[in-house]
């Protein structure tokens, strides 16, 4: 970031809509409460009634592309391709109380507002929470807050005050390597947001990655956090002010063409940094046996899939009525 042109840190300062990218927090509820990827729910239209302010309120969410497959999928296929409807039925179930609360837990401190919308990420977020939110899944469900300073020597090399880890856990196990065989899903379904990674070079030691894209409702902000075994990286692209939008959301202002490419470029680099290599590790398999399946696929016709299996996919915050 250059300080003659950006005064302001638009990684640990600035706080914008993280649209699918805050599903995370929702699919972490569900499998902390007894949930599986393999559980299956159907992708259909879904209204939210609630209360606001006394009010009786219907929210209508809806999907991106405005279609539904009508049939159920795995929670994996519907976290891979940012199936709407279904996080919406699955945050429901958990309660946004459980959502908030695994957000904390993982590493949000933005304050989260209270109402169904939240579940597609409609309250605002730091980048740098978001990121240091996806890196507690990959280490296991341990937090610990983002440090960039480790250590301060004097001119001589005396050691005059040295960061000491304080590293907790904040979900179990289990959930944790749950949640990182959702996030790589996305490389491995079907027409998923993240498959345009595979556009980079960064396949050519077998390393794994995972991720997902996020796009607010008015094409102002695309994101994509990205993870493999020992990093976590995330971007986000917008203006200055909200009211700066792409006009074409399904072409530029989509997280996976806005964001993606940012880490998709920045991960190329460190792959081929010999000096790097030890990012090139693959996730390893689970230190003790994981109690509910995870490894499943969900069969869709052709005539169902169309435009969706893309390279792209498609994702986007869409609120839908009131």
């Amino acid at each position: 970031m250059n300080y003659r042109f950006f005064q302001y840190d638009h990684v640990s300062q600035a706080q914008r809509q993280p649209g699918s990218t805050f599903k995370l927090f929702v699919y972490t509820a569900a499998m902390a409460a007894g949930m599986s990827p393999c559980d299956t729910r159907r992708d259909q239209f879904i209204e939210w009634k609630y209360k606001e302010n006394g009010k009786d309120m219907v929210w209508r969410p809806h999907n991106v592309t405005g279609k539904y497959f009508g049939i159920p999928v795995s929670l994996r296929f519907a976290f891979a391709h940012s199936i709407n409807s279904i996080a919406v039925a699955v945050a429901r179930e958990v309660g946004l109380e459980k959502v908030i609360e695994y957000a904390y837990r993982l590493g949000i401190r933005s304050e989260l507002e209270k109402v169904p919308s939240m579940c597609l990420g409609s309250s605002d977020v730091r980048l740098l929470d978001l990121v240091n939110s996806y890196a507690s899944i990959v280490d296991d469900g341990i937090y610990e807050a983002p440090v960039l300073v480790t250590r301060i020597e004097d001119r001589n090399g005396k050691v005059l005050w040295e960061y000491k880890p304080n590293r907790k856990r904040v979900v179990n196990y289990e959930t944790a390597v749950l949640m990182q065989e959702m996030l790589k899903a996305g490389m491995k379904e079907r027409g998923a947001t993240t498959q345009a990674l595979r556009k980079y070079d960064l396949f050519r030691y077998g390393t794994e990655y995972g991720g997902k894209t996020g796009t607010s409702s008015n094409f102002s902000d695309g994101w994509f956090v990205g993870v493999c075994h020992k990093l976590a990286g995330g971007a986000w692209v917008g203006g200055e002010q909200r009211c700066i939008h792409f006009r074409n959301g399904f072409e530029l202002g989509e997280g996976g063409y806005s964001a993606l490419p940012v880490f998709g470029i920045f991960m190329q680099k460190v792959m081929r940094d010999e000096s790097l290599k030890k990012y090139r590790e693959n996730f390893p398999k689970p230190k003790r046996k994981i109690s509910r399946t995870y490894d499943c696929w969900t069969s869709i016709p052709d005539s169902l899939m169309g435009d969706s299996a893309s390279v792209h996919g498609v994702d986007s915050l869409l609120n839908g009525g009131w």
